[in-house]
């Protein structure tokens, strides 16, 4: 089997989140970062087995030597790696070493609050602007009126805190919805955005939805 470009940058991010992964048999691919972050992804191949893989960078680095010659076997208790004379053989990894979402079961929201889209200009404008500033957390807020996204600093507790905003929309909600940067391990797109005020925010883009849980100092209007 080759796996598709797009399959490679998946698994690429999915790393970025959780360094292991389970494979589970069919299209759909999932990981976690345990109480922070839930990924999931479509792809165009069919994983004919569980695959349980402890050291995912590892398989990427293999499987990039050979460029687009390489191709992998999913065998019953191990992956072969192969580019034209060379291979490589990955054993599985016990699958309980691996902190990994339920096999088919995906995040719900318990209520829709907040709903719109983030285009990825404007999220590399306001990360861009976060990192001069030395931030490490950002909000989606709304005032009754409108809906912005705010790099901002929850450290500093006498109101002077300097801020980086981007108008993104309009609300009736007030609302102040906290993210850790650091989470938004995303792959570049724009994104359909839903806000449950019980703390869990979902990212839907075309390639992949993220589910990262909120900071617990966000604050909703009743």
């Amino acid at each position: 089997m080759k796996l598709s470009k797009n399959t490679v940058d998946i698994l690429k991010n999915f790393q970025t989140i959780n360094p292991s992964i389970v494979l589970r048999e069919g299209d759909v691919i999932m990981t976690q970062r345990k109480d922070v972050i839930v990924a999931k992804a479509k792809i165009t191949e069919k994983i004919p087995r569980t695959v349980p893989m402890v050291d995912l960078k590892k398989f990427l680095a293999l499987y990039s030597l050979g460029g687009e010659d390489t191709e992998v076997k999913f065998n019953e208790k191990s992956m072969t790696i192969s580019q034209g004379d060379y291979s490589s053989l990955l054993a599985y990894s016990p699958e309980a070493l691996i902190d990994s979402p339920p096999a088919g079961k995906s995040p719900r929201l318990k209520s829709k609050d907040v709903q719109f889209t983030l285009k990825q200009e404007v999220w590399d404008r306001v990360s861009a602007a976060m990192n001069i500033m030395s931030f490490s957390e950002f909000a989606f807020v709304g005032d009754g009126k409108s809906l912005s996204i705010q790099g901002l600093s929850t450290r500093i507790e006498n109101g002077g805190s300097d801020t980086y905003s981007a108008s993104i929309g309009k609300t009736d909600r007030n609302f102040q919805c906290i993210m850790n940067s650091a989470n938004m391990r995303l792959i570049p797109a724009d994104y359909d955005v839903t806000i449950d005020h019980n703390g869990l925010v979902h990212f839907k883009g075309e390639v992949a939805e993220y589910w990262i849980i909120m900071s617990t100092k966000s604050n909703f209007d009743a």
